[in-house]
């Protein structure tokens, strides 16, 4: 059926988005049936053979696809290894571009997925084309952008982003996303900088001018005129909402009794299990305390041994064992026989060296005569 939708008979032809959609849907049925190779070699021709910028855009879709198709349809970082070696090869895909990118924050890592847009948003501002700077500031790519840096908590390069591309579209006689200049304008107005607030000023002032009544506009235009260009503003007041009217069910002195309402500082998330409704809360147990060990001869009110902290040689009570342990300890202790030393001048005044004096009247022992 879907082989026939697109056979009209005469000189019928279907337009561009309607043949752009029954491409699809066939691409799409192809991937069903695990057509993978015939599906990537249809597409990656198809992608190649778009040279201009807006075709860049035109074919992204057949981006999506072609990813789908070289992966077999998996979401794994298995799949992202896959489609990496393509977007070298392909380094303007947009399609292939974002089906990665898309990946990698399924797979919780946003960090590479930053990296390689940022580094697609910079080969697109160094192009020798001007045109590719439609493709940069391409609406879908900044929200893209704006989302992993808010994946971050990076509010800076969030507002850097959205600022560039307002300025660009400004020097467009027609903006292809009012909604990307509103959030651009709301985030500028944020700022503190000066330079920020006039630029939102700038793009609340093209907003309004477009066709259609848009109250978001003309309040970023009074907020951003009302301390520095009250007339800019004043034109736009009637279409807002009278200050009395909105306040008109609110209590002010209730308000002011109650207090300032502080902000609730977000709490990182807790890695332990959370307690069930029905679970009693249990009392923190005391914290034990050890129990003191004593020795096993100790006795209250005797004095501890002095020598307590010293090695068992080195005690007054120390007894050695064996023959050569008996003759150490004669020698240490009292009533051994005490050696005398003499001390020896070395020749030259080298210094000198204490020896054990000789002592007179021990010889050796006497040899036992033999028998005649």
């Amino acid at each position: 059926m879907l082989e026939l939708a697109g056979n009209l008979s005469g000189n019928d032809k279907l337009f561009e988005y309607q043949q752009s959609v029954l491409r699809t849907n066939k691409y799409a049925l192809d991937l069903q049936m695990q057509k993978f190779k015939g599906v990537e070699s249809s597409t990656n021709s198809q992608i190649l053979s778009a040279s201009t910028p807006k075709a860049v855009l035109d074919v992204a879709p057949l981006g999506v696809i072609n990813a789908a198709a070289r992966s077999q349809t998996e979401k794994s970082n298995a799949a992202i290894q896959k489609i990496l070696p393509a977007l070298e090869k392909r380094p303007n895909d947009v399609g292939l571009l974002l089906t990665i990118i898309q990946l990698y924050v399924q797979m919780k890592n946003p960090g590479p997925a930053l990296t390689i847009l940022e580094t697609f948003l910079r080969r697109l501002e160094t192009a020798t084309s001007p045109d590719y700077a439609n493709v940069r500031f391409a609406p879908g790519l900044v929200a893209a952008a704006v989302a992993l840096y808010r994946l971050q908590g990076r509010q800076n390069s969030i507002r850097a982003e959205l600022a560039k591309a307002s300025a660009h579209w400004r020097s467009k006689p027609e903006c292809p996303s009012a909604p990307l200049l509103r959030e651009a304008g709301v985030e500028l107005l944020r700022s503190s900088n000066p330079e920020d607030v006039a630029a939102a000023g700038a793009t609340f002032e093209q907003l309004v001018a477009q066709p259609g009544h848009d109250l978001t506009a003309a309040a970023g235009l009074v907020a951003s005129f009302a301390t520095r260009d009250y007339t800019k503003a004043e034109p736009y007041l009637q279409k807002l909402t009278p200050v009395e009217r909105l306040i008109s069910g609110t209590d002010v002195k209730a308000l002011v009794d109650a207090g300032v309402c502080s902000i609730a500082v977000a709490m990182p998330a807790s890695r332990k299990r959370a307690a069930a409704a029905d679970e009693p809360e249990k009392e923190k147990a005391a914290k034990r305390r050890r129990k003191k060990r004593l020795p096993k001869d100790y006795e209250e009110g005797k004095q501890p041994d002095p020598e307590r902290w010293l090695p068992l040689r080195d005690r007054s009570t120390y007894r050695p064992k064996g023959k050569k342990g008996k003759k150490r300890a004669q020698e240490a202790t009292q009533g051994g026989v005490v050696k005398e030393e003499e001390t020896l001048e070395l020749v030259g005044g080298a210094g000198a060296v204490k020896v054990e004096k000789a002592t007179s009247g021990q010889g050796g022992k006497k040899k036992k005569k033999g028998k005649k």
